[in-house]
């Protein structure tokens, strides 16, 4: 199956599910290579979109050919994702298909007119936090028992040097 749209109507989005909750991403860096050298890159915009740059040029209509997206640079607060995609864009500015990794092709979700395509990013793992309130308890205690010991300590040895 082949999705044909217009490069003005179709666009990447960059969001992250967790639990089923979608949240938007912004700030992901992505390149377009062909080749195997960069030819366009990108960054996701407030709204989740890709934004395409060549040189000092933003958002620029992508040349007709078969590129390779991929992400650079994640979102602060994210993890990189490793996952590839194989676009192929024809003359006349139309997008022929996106695959995946495996080449199946990925189909795209219609909002208002706009063919999106969604790229995940996955959020690292977190380690839990410790401690916690009780914490303060544990080291009040633990520092009155060192005082504690070195009284215990202080007279036994006051009251040898005393009876010798």
């Amino acid at each position: 199956m082949q999705h044909k749209a217009t490069i003005s109507k179709w666009c990447i989005w960059n969001w992250i599910n967790i639990h089923n909750n979608k949240t938007i991403i912004s700030g992901a860096k992505f390149a377009l290579k062909q080749n195997g050298k960069v030819k366009y890159t990108g960054e996701s915009d407030e709204n989740g979109y890709i934004i395409w740059s060549k040189g000092s040029e933003n958002n620029v209509t992508l040349a007709s050919g078969e590129y390779i997206l991929e992400e650079t640079e994640a979102a602060e607060g994210y993890a990189k994702g490793d996952t590839t995609w194989t676009l192929k864009v024809t003359d006349g500015g139309n997008l022929e298909y996106i695959k995946d990794a495996d080449g199946k092709v990925i189909s795209p979700s219609v909002v208002e007119e706009v063919n999106l395509y969604k790229f995940t990013n996955d959020v690292p793992y977190e380690l839990p936090e410790t401690g916690g309130i009780g914490i303060y308890w544990y080291t009040v205690g633990g520092m009155l028992l060192m005082v504690m010991a070195a009284i215990v300590v202080y007279r036994k040895r006051y009251n040898e040097y005393m009876n010798k």
